[in-house]
């Protein structure tokens, strides 16, 4: 797995895409750690789709991006490698024969919309757009399942996400709480 940003929003854009096994660097899962103990919100990127991708590598990315959730809060979302022109993703999908849709304007647009939601371009003897299609709604299904165990275990935020979904604003301190 390679880290391709840190901004300053402290996400992380990580591609699992050609290495053969899906494993996150030290020093990202130092920082993930060390991020998450003192209580400062991070996410994650994942991009699946590539060329050369394995449908169990496809998988091993969800799950891990899962289990980075689980474990240290990092939100994770995951999307479809779109082949920008120009680009060499879009160069390897057109030498290979693996675009499944021309690089029209009008098939930009529905493949790099937001959320993993978009409709892929590639189609390789490993995966087709309506497979990573599969595999992100299913991701998108189990996050909500980790973000409701997590809540659940941990009532003050499950106030909060409740005050914030009806009122639209975090709740204020609790009588005789002590204040930040």
């Amino acid at each position: 797995m390679k880290v391709l940003l840190l901004n300053p929003n402290r996400t992380f854009a990580l591609h699992g895409g050609h290495s053969p096994s899906v494993g996150l660097p030290l020093g990202l899962l130092y920082l993930a750690s060390s991020l998450e103990s003192h209580g400062i919100p991070m996410g994650c990127f994942f991009v699946i789709g590539f060329p050369g991708e394995t449908r169990r590598q496809i998988r091993k990315t969800i799950r891990f991006a899962l289990r980075l959730y689980a474990r240290y809060n990092c939100m994770p979302k995951v999307g479809v490698a779109t082949p920008l022109p120009g680009t060499e993703l879009a160069q390897i999908a057109e030498q290979n024969g693996y675009l499944f849709r021309d690089l029209s304007p009008a098939n930009l647009a529905r493949g790099t919309s937001g959320s993993g939601s978009g409709f892929g371009m590639i189609r390789t003897p490993e995966f087709d757009p309506e497979y990573l299609h599969r595999c992100c709604a299913g991701f998108h299904h189990r996050r909500k399942l980790v973000r409701a165990l997590f809540l659940l275990s941990h009532p003050a935020e499950l106030r909060q996400f409740f005050h914030r979904r009806l009122f639209g604003v975090p709740p204020g301190p609790v009588q005789g709480a002590p204040h930040p």
